[in-house]
């Protein structure tokens, strides 16, 4: 059986399931953020700034392999769920979490370091550049709509 739940919802529903996603993987990594600081500033061992040094041009490369990665997945899942002139809302939800879960998984890894090394600094530049990635693209829901119109015939309206 090929027929899953997503492919009986409509676009703008999809669009405000993506918003929900989209929010709550940005709190999750907000209370990261303050779980990170708050565990360095209780720290007793001096901090490891060469280990952070380390850390942070892996979390470059890591940066710079995964987030690209994850944009080739999305458009693939974009192309194979194209009808006509649009994106399936369920093409366009499993790309965007597949572009998210990319950016959270380097903001993660970034400030994870930073805990291990007890130097937020460089690392989380790492995590500040996924979270800008990832508040990028926002989901506006635009590749499931087409000349005003949704996928499902009703007009759209911005």
């Amino acid at each position: 059986m090929n027929d899953t739940p997503m492919k009986n919802q409509s676009p703008s529903a999809v669009q405000r399931t993506c918003w929900i996603l989209w929010g709550a993987m940005l709190m999750g990594m907000g209370v990261f953020l303050a779980a990170a600081i708050y565990l360095n500033r209780q720290r007793t061992q001096p901090p490891n700034a060469q280990l952070a040094h380390t850390f942070f041009i892996v979390g470059i490369a890591v940066f710079f392999t995964v987030v690209p990665a994850g944009y080739f997945i999305r458009i693939q899942s974009y192309k194979k769920n194209w009808v006509h002139d649009v994106v399936t809302p369920q093409g366009y939800l499993t790309g965007n979490l597949v572009l998210w879960a990319a950016c959270e998984g380097v903001a993660m890894m970034g400030l994870a370091f930073g805990i291990a090394t007890g130097v937020l600094w460089p690392t989380a530049l790492c995590s500040a550049a996924a979270i800008a990635v990832m508040v990028m693209n926002y989901p506006h829901g635009s590749p499931m709509y087409t000349s005003g119109k949704m996928l499902d015939g009703r007009e759209f309206k911005k």
